[in-house]
């Protein structure tokens, strides 16, 4: 199924919504916008059938059809999404799917829904074109057009097949803890992982040891690296523990970062700057993990620049593609090279046996008729086991095992994991599929943040069309996201040195289907050929810090950034109309912008010191729902709350950062905000005499570097509704309190990094409904009073926090055997 029509195909399930309630003498605008999902329906399925029927002499011919239908979608999306646009401009509040429903049609949409049909008028000759052009083709060859209609309808079998869901409404936490490895429990990897926590535990060596883990992509090099560095006994040798991924392009000092960054949760370091990050391995014995390391020169540079040898037993271990008589040729020092290779047929089998059975019962229990099958297609590689495995994991008849098999060999001209790819694309629920192909938006080697995933796709739009089910989109995503890691495309993390990877196969095959289909473009540059059409454009640039182009985006709407080092665009990017998402890093804005007035989220930016009143670009923003902004001033802040607030803005998220934040974000009128976020510090001097009041539908406030005191704690907090979190020094004292019949809506608090923090004392009647307490990084704590007055506390969790632990124990024993999950972790321990 193309997904360009598929992101049209949700765009008119907006129309259809606002349509719903206009007019009947509009009735034929609204037959028109059914006409044309109609037709791109049938156009869409057609193009799936031809391309993962077995017809493969056809390929040529398909893909000039799904060449001409591209041009008509891209035409179809512009009509719509600006119909969508003059709509919310003549409803404002519109930005919830509910309010359409029952907001009463008004006089000012007549000349925007008359302009829609005459535009979707050209679109429908267009895409009747296309169509005969189909049949006119089709029967050429001897194929009756509506024999094969019929059997596009009618072949339940490859239907059920094809658009099977699966384990699409499994929850997350059914199978995150089982997933990723699964494989270790007792499949083959010993004999990799006991040679090499030999050598990295030897007491008698004293030379830093040097282990590069080295096998074909896939072979399973970066899985063994991550289950020695589960292993306690290896970290408890160690001082210090990290794991450091990232793209083949960066620069050393990302490195440092990333190491330096995990040192410092790790040890009380002494060392305040990043550059002094050797001299803090100098000190100490350390275990350094370089996650796909294929560039030999590289390679050597950081061995020698960044990773000492102290004569102290410290050890290094690099997984890479690199052959054994280059890495023995280029690097004498060093220790030893473990070479992996593909499973025997037993050890293959069995894991793909334990993959399809993961987390449920076996749908189908006897599969011995495919053994050959899966091990001739899989070979033996890890990776092709365990795609393979997630195809199959949802299909609960042989019939479908067999159509599987079928598609898997009429692309066995392709490579093998390409080949694997293509057929779970092809068997993807559309909707998933989407999530799928924007995963080319994220950079080569780089974890990912889930979270931030599913808020991304959510924003783009992809399951407005969905049938909702009482979920909510962001339940819909979380349930795609489960998709993606059943089938093995995505690889969850687990805590505290992974998150969410893609294989850089899975990642390729990614880049290339969404170029393909012109979902996405990536890049390293901004200069790119078809940029008249690019509606999402991914920068994957690890040297540049600014960039330049020449060239016009005229159809842009989403610009991701956001792994990059890129802090400076050219300013004729700012004035793109069509412009909807920008997510970066640390991206300064310019002075002047154009109104972005269909901007929706703004990601990783600083604002610009230049900014007046008069020039402020948030009094154009009528559509911000996400903004995450650092460098912030009180005239900043000031401005941009005025703006939104004249504006009635939807916005739901907002994240600030600066030295010090106006208070007056925390008692403004933005009445959707749901989510808020600051870090710096609030000056009590600026605050009132009296108690502030948040956004009535706030759910979700984070302070952090704050360092307000028990009196404005109780000016700002006492409204705080269901979650609250209070980190790194956002509190200053030695003793917090939560006063009596005070806080509760709140559910869920998170305390974490206080380091003056002694006393938690909770009141009577206070936080009554309490479901999750978390405490952790707060050393100096000793006690917490008030826990019997928690009705409803079921997580308790402390991580380095023995002396609390202790307390609670002591005192609370009655409650404590009621608590579910109570913790107290040592370093060693938590990993």
């Amino acid at each position: 199924m193309d997904s360009s029509i598929l992101t049209v195909m949700n765009k008119i399930g907006e129309v259809l919504g606002f349509a719903a309630a206009g007019y009947q003498r509009l009735a034929d605008v609204d037959a028109q916008v059914r006409d044309l999902r109609s037709k791109l329906q049938f156009l869409m399925a057609w193009i799936q059938m031809a391309e993962e029927g077995n017809r493969v002499n056809r390929d040529q011919l398909v893909r000039v059809w799904v060449t001409q239908v591209r041009e008509a979608v891209c035409n179809a999306e512009d009509i719509v999404e600006e119909y969508c646009h003059e709509m919310l401009m003549s409803r404002p509040g519109l930005e919830t799917e509910a309010r359409r429903r029952w907001w009463p049609f008004t006089v000012k949409e007549v000349p925007v829904r008359y302009s829609l049909s005459q535009r979707i008028s050209d679109v429908l000759l267009q895409l009747d074109g296309i169509q005969n052009n189909i049949w006119n083709t089709m029967g050429a060859n001897g194929d009756q057009p509506e024999e094969y209609l019929d059997n596009l309808v009618k072949d339940n079998s490859i239907v059920r097949m094809l658009t099977s869901c699966g384990g699409c409404h499994v929850p997350l936490s059914s199978y995150y803890s089982g997933y990723g490895l699964i494989w270790f429990e007792d499949i083959y990897v010993d004999e990799y992982t006991t040679a090499i926590t030999t050598m990295l535990l030897d007491i008698s060596r004293k030379r830093r040891a040097i282990v590069m883990i080295t096998g074909e992509s896939g072979i399973g090099k970066t899985t063994v690296a991550k289950e020695l560095l589960n292993d306690r006994t290896v970290l408890r040798h160690f001082d210090i523990c990290a794991w450091v991924c990232l793209p083949p392009e960066s620069r050393l000092d990302r490195f440092w970062d990333q190491i330096y960054k995990q040192a410092q949760e790790q040890i009380q370091c002494d060392c305040p700057k990043r550059e002094d990050v050797k001299q803090m391995l100098v000190r100490r014995k350390y275990l350094v993990v370089l996650d796909g390391m294929d560039n030999m020169a590289k390679m050597k540079s950081l061995l020698r620049e960044l990773l000492p040898d102290e004569v102290n037993g410290s050890g290094i271990l690099v997984t890479t593609q690199l052959v054994r008589e280059e890495i023995r040729h280029s690097i004498p020092d060093v220790t030893h090279v473990v070479e992996m290779k593909c499973l025997e047929r037993s050890n293959c089998l069995a894991l793909f046996d334990k993959w399809v059975c993961i987390g449920t019962e076996a749908a189908v229990k006897d599969y011995s008729m495919f053994e050959d099958k899966i091990y001739k297609i899989t070979r033996g590689l890890p990776l092709a086991v365990v795609l393979l495995g997630g195809l199959l994991y949802c299909k609960d008849h042989l019939s479908q095992w067999d159509e599987v098999f079928k598609l898997l060999e009429s692309y066995e001209h392709m490579r093998l994991i390409k080949q694997i790819l293509t057929v779970s694309l092809a068997t993807m629920p559309p909707v998933v599929k989407l999530c799928f192909l924007y995963l080319a938006a994220m950079p080569q080697n780089v974890q990912l943040d889930d979270d931030i995933l599913i808020t991304l796709w959510c924003a783009e739009g992809f399951f407005e069309s969905e049938d909702q089910d009482e979920a909510t989109e962001e339940e819909i995503a979380e349930r795609c996201y489960s998709v993606l890691v059943l089938r093995g495309l995505v690889q969850p993390g687990k805590a505290p040195f992974f998150k969410p990877t893609i294989h850089e196969n899975v990642h390729n095959f990614a880049k290339k289907m969404a170029w393909e289909t012109n979902f996405l473009e990536s890049s390293s540059q901004f200069d790119i050929r078809n940029a008249s059409t690019v509606r999402r454009l991914a920068i994957h640039n690890y040297v540049d810090r600014h960039l330049q182009t020449g060239t016009i985006f005229p159809k842009l709407q989403t610009l991701d950034i956001i792994d990059n080092d890129v802090q400076i665009i050219v300013d004729e990017f700012w004035k793109s109309e069509k412009l909807k998402h920008v997510l970066a890093k640390k991206l300064l804005l310019p002075e002047s912008m154009g109104p972005l007035r269909k901007l929706m989220t703004l990601h990783g930016v600083i604002s610009s010191s230049l900014w007046t009143q008069g020039n402020c670009p948030f009094t154009e923003m009528k559509n911000l729902l996400s903004v995450e902004m650092e460098g912030v001033t009180d005239t900043t802040v000031e401005m941009m709350v005025l703006a939104l607030v004249k504006l009635d803005s939807p916005l739901h998220h907002l994240r600030l950062v600066g030295d010090c934040i106006h208070p007056m974000i925390l008692s403004c009128d933005l009445n959707s905000l749901r989510s808020l976020e600051l870090d710096g510090k609030l000056v009590s001097e600026k605050f009132g005499t009296n108690r502030l009041f948040l956004p009535p539908n706030l759910y979700r406030l984070v302070l952090r570097s704050t360092t307000i005191s028990q009196e404005l704690f109780d000016k700002i907090c006492a409204d705080a509704t269901f979650e609250l979190e209070l980190l790194d020094n956002s509190f200053r004292g030695p003793r917090l309190s939560f006063e009596e019949n005070g806080f509760e809506r709140l559910r869920k608090l998170k305390i974490r990094n206080l380091e003056a923090l002694e006393e938690l004392v909770i009141g009577e009647s206070s936080m009554r409904y309490l479901d999750t307490l978390e405490v952790f990084g707060c050393p100096s704590m000793k006690s917490i009073h008030g826990l019997e007055n928690v009705y409803d506390l079921d997580h308790m969790i402390f991580f380095e926090m023995p002396a609390a632990v202790t307390q609670t124990k002591a005192d609370h024993q009655q409650l404590f055997d009621k608590i579910k999950h109570l913790r107290a972790v040592s370093r060693a321990s938590t990993h």
